[in-house]
């Protein structure tokens, strides 16, 4: 098959300067007519074979090394040439962002041989690659800037966040057409300047689905969900990014129950949708969902498997995480990055250490993760190491040094780091009223309540760590009061109240706390726990039961350790201590002494009292309350003396059953 060029009437053509050959889509953006394109046969113009084999060549080269080669072979071929030297310009540019050789193609060309395309190249390549002033001065030295180039300045401007700049070069312009008003609406919606994109989006002769969407996700960046809603139902037509935006909106702003409707919605999905999607559910603490999800793609890339695996470590679900990074079959520093973070919230700093030494290589989230992991292991030092071998730091790090210091009871070196901070945002805030919240006494809450009056802007975190101080010290009185005035309550306030409750005593009016929290959230693993441990307290095994059992398929919240415990407790409270004897047997987690040491509290009026303090002492030989519950005398060897091993369960009461039933089921 003959290789075809396209010619546009009106424009002069030579053979040996083929200025205005090239491409459709390349004459199109260089002469902006909308005339038809004739055919051009190069096999009744030779002229243009060499030139093909040229772009063929250029267009051929898959990284820098290869395009300088390539345009080593070709320098003396193309001298003249305007359309090679610009293909060649957009690949060292463009497609493999080496400003440097471009500009050096560039500046050797003279300035009668540069077309329009050749200056707006020259434009693109600066600016996509972060150089601002630089693509400015290339575009104040053209001769006559045409449209083409003033859209692709504005979009510049754009891209790097310069809102006057672009506004500057569009006001400057004697007419703009559909480019330039969604150039300047883009330029707009990316500062979130709301009012002045809907002045312009008002103002614009005519839209496309761009612009539409750009406004939608300016709202909908914005928290603005609603009239993102709007925006949309009123677009006179959809398209897949109009589509995947709302639903980016819906996750974004926590509502996962509409994003997943959108998505079911939604006539076609991309990658971006699916992705969305994965990250909505995990984000939402829906894993089992984003699972399933991410199970049924198509095909998986390496955002789905980042967006799952960070779930799993953004949740806690450190097994799940260190699973899917090894079945990953490709990984980047995101994945490194979720991994030593899932070790950091675990507490595991040394397997965070270990996976931090591991990477390929390091970025600022990197050394971020893994000052995070010291700091929620109270590691100081090894915080201040990483700190000081950072060769950048943003805010996010001297956060995390200021939460290191906080969790360790330092308030007054938190405090100095936090004054002299150049910058500060709501974690800031928050990171020392952690700090206060967590210390002890009256002073402390002073503090507290001082810093949570002086937040610039208030946020969730910053009203929960405020609840939470309240909630230790026991003052309910004023975190009732408090709780009452959060505008918007999550399920990390509820979860404080319903613990401060419990710790408190005051057990029926956490169990009613609960029945109202389930209007507005379903319960999560920290908030049934709560209540069981009220249930507990009350004597109230049935209804403790009944939820311990129920927590899974009402609430998709499988039992923890810590519940299986508290119920194990409830049962021994009731004088059920056989059927708390085969709980711990058939629990699903490994027998520590904890487990039996909740028997043997209820067992000291009972004569199974021996048999749950030795199961104890066969766990911890040193555990000084058993001897001290039974007036035992402790020996050098017991443990070598008295090994356990479990005999075969015996008929089971209904619980334990029902607990068989449920793990067959799951």
């Amino acid at each position: 098959m003959e290789a075809t060029l396209y010619f546009v009437p009106g424009l002069s053509y030579d053979p040996l300067r083929r200025d205005a050959a090239a491409s459709i889509t390349a004459v199109s953006k260089e002469s902006g007519l909308d005339v038809p394109a004739i055919l051009i046969n190069p096999a009744r113009d030779p002229g243009l074979t060499l030139a093909l084999e040229c772009v063929r060549l250029i267009e051929s080269c898959k990284d820098l090394a290869a395009a300088r080669s390539a345009h080593s072979s070709i320098r003396d071929t193309i001298a003249g040439d305007a359309f090679v030297c610009n293909k060649m310009i957009e690949m060292y540019g463009l497609r493999c962002a080496s400003v440097e050789d471009a500009r050096r193609l560039f500046d050797g060309m003279p300035i009668d041989m540069r077309n329009s395309h050749t200056w707006v190249l020259m434009i693109s390549a600066c600016y996509k690659n972060g150089r601002l002033d630089e693509a400015r001065s290339i575009f104040d030295a053209m001769p006559s800037p045409n449209l083409i180039a003033c859209n692709a300045m504005i979009s510049a401007h754009s891209h790097a966040g310069d809102l006057p700049g672009a506004d500057e070069i569009f006001r400057s312009m004697a007419m703009h057409d559909l480019v330039s008003w969604t150039a300047i609406l883009s330029a707009y919606t990316q500062r979130g300047e709301i009012t002045g994109a809907a002045a312009i989006f008002e103002a614009m002769p005519e839209r496309d689905s761009i612009a539409w969407t750009a406004l939608l996700s300016a709202h909908a960046q914005k928290g603005q969900l609603e009239r993102a809603l709007e925006i949309f139902q009123s677009m006179p037509q959809r398209n897949l990014v109009s589509w995947t935006a709302l639903l980016v909106a819906s996750s974004a702003s926590g509502e996962v129950e509409r994003a997943a409707a959108i998505f079911d919605r939604m006539p076609q999905r991309d990658w971006i949708a699916w992705n969305a999607m994965i990250s909505a559910y995990a984000q939402g603490q829906r894993l089992r969902d984003a699972k399933s999800l991410f199970d049924a793609m198509p095909q998986q890339d390496l955002v789905s498997w980042n967006a799952m695996l960070a779930g799993y470590s953004q949740n806690g679900h450190l097994r799940e995480t260190v699973e899917l990074f090894h079945a990953m079959p490709k990984r980047d520093l995101v994945s490194w990055n979720s991994l030593v973070g899932a070790y950091g919230l675990h507490g595991d700093v040394r397997s965070a250490e270990l996976a931090f030494r591991a990477m390929p290589e390091w970025n600022l989230v990197s050394s971020n993760s893994m000052l995070t992991a010291y700091s929620q292991g109270g590691k100081i030092q090894g915080a201040l190491a990483v700190l000081d071998a950072m060769p950048e730091r943003d805010i996010v790090t001297l956060n995390a040094i200021v939460s290191a210091f906080a969790s360790q009871g330092f308030t007054d070196e938190a405090k100095k780091i936090f004054d002299a901070m150049p910058e500060r945002n709501s974690l800031s805030w928050s990171a020392l009223l952690v700090a206060y919240a967590a210390a002890s006494g009256a002073e402390s809450i002073d503090h507290a309540r001082f810093v949570f009056d002086c937040i610039p802007e208030r946020n969730i975190i910053t009203w929960n760590s405020l609840l939470f101080a309240y909630t230790r010290q026991g003052l309910m009185i004023a975190a009732k009061k408090l709780f009452d005035g959060i505008p918007e309550r999550n399920l990390v306030s509820w979860g404080a109240v319903l613990s401060g409750l419990a710790r408190s005593g005051d057990h029926s009016s956490a169990i009613e706390a609960f029945h109202a929290m389930k209007l507005e959230h379903l319960p999560d693993a920290t908030s049934i726990l709560s209540v069981l441990i009220s249930f507990s307290h009350d004597g109230d095994l049935f209804q403790g039961r009944r939820l311990f059992l129920s927590m899974g398929m009402d609430f998709g919240v499988d039992p923890t350790k810590e519940h299986y415990c508290c119920l194990i407790d409830m049962l021994a409270r009731a004088s059920f201590l056989h059927e708390a004897k085969d709980l711990i047997r058939i629990m699903p987690f490994v027998p520590t002494a904890r487990e039996w040491v909740c028997l043997l509290a209820a067992c000291r009026s009972h004569k199974d009292g021996a048999m749950a303090a030795e199961h104890v002492l066969v766990k911890d030989p040193g555990h000084g309350a058993t001897y001290l519950a039974f007036q035992l005398k402790p020996e050098p060897n017991y443990q070598a003396q008295h090994s356990f091993r479990p005999k075969a369960p015996s008929s089971l009461e209904s619980t334990t059953l029902c607990l068989r039933r449920y793990h067959h089921q799951a």
